[in-house]
């Protein structure tokens, strides 16, 4: 699950909203924050990955083979 933050959400319900689609079954949930060019990445039973100003990602081995190319969220 991939999630873009707008400005005038509340982070802390976007992450609590991370954390439920994982209690639901979601193997990775990812919330893109273009505002601040953060990515945080949460896996259940790790700590969320947090990746600032990164021009593209990996998601292995999550997605196999899967980058997202993040330039053009974050311009």
């Amino acid at each position: 699950m991939f999630e873009i933050a707008s400005p005038s959400e509340v982070r802390a319900d976007l992450r609590d909203k991370m954390h439920l689609y994982l209690r639901n079954g979601c193997r990775m949930a990812v919330l893109i924050d273009p505002q601040r060019r953060v990515v945080e990445v949460y896996a259940p039973q790790h700590v969320p990955q947090v990746h600032t100003a990164v021009r593209s990602l990996a998601f292995d081995p999550t997605l196999p083979g899967f980058a997202l190319d993040l330039t053009r969220i974050f311009e």
